[in-house]
């Protein structure tokens, strides 16, 4: 029985075929008979053995479409004020600009929390 993490599933049936070999060759150097009674069990510790490519990168891609469109909505909500002349006139108020922007952070990072 072989355990693998399972978390590069690509290359674990590549592996597991190298290794077999490897096996069957180092029995018959030994003097033994390799043939088809050598068989491996592949058991994926984490994840299925049968998984594809997209099981690995699909984490990675929502967390990236995520920021992605949060990044969009912040650029968007802030030309729309520009060209409202809100920013002009929330600019021209006793607020200093570092309060804006920690009020913009703290807005648009609750919204992408949620």
């Amino acid at each position: 029985m072989i355990l693998t993490p399972g978390l590069d599933v690509a290359d674990d049936g590549t592996r597991l075929a190298n290794l077999q070999q490897v096996l069957a060759g180092a029995i018959a150097q030994a003097g033994g008979r390799a043939g088809p009674s050598l068989e491996l069990e592949h058991v994926a510790v984490y994840g299925p053995a049968d998984a594809d490519i997209l099981d690995a990168f699909a984490p990675a891609l929502i967390g990236f479409f995520g920021f992605f469109f949060v990044f969009i909505l912040t650029g968007v909500s802030f030309l729309r004020e520009r060209v409202g002349g809100t920013l002009e006139r929330l600019l021209a108020t006793p607020v200093r600009r570092g309060e804006i922007v920690a009020g913009y952070s703290l807005g648009f990072g609750a919204f992408a929390a949620i």
